[in-house]
């Protein structure tokens, strides 16, 4: 099994704390991969997957 690089892991316990307990949010939103991550509408699809319905 390889090993992970510690801040990924860290990202990894983040979210995963996120999921199981919502007031985790907080110390997952102050992560900068997090912060990275673009804001998506989950009711939209994205403008390729639209144009293949």
């Amino acid at each position: 099994m390889p090993d992970i690089d510690p801040a990924q892991a860290q990202h990894y316990r983040a979210l995963g704390a996120a999921i199981l307990d919502e007031a985790a949010l907080p110390a997952l939103g102050a992560l900068p991969w997090w912060q990275a991550v673009p804001e998506a509408d989950p009711f939209t699809l994205p403008e390729e997957d639209q144009q293949s319905n």
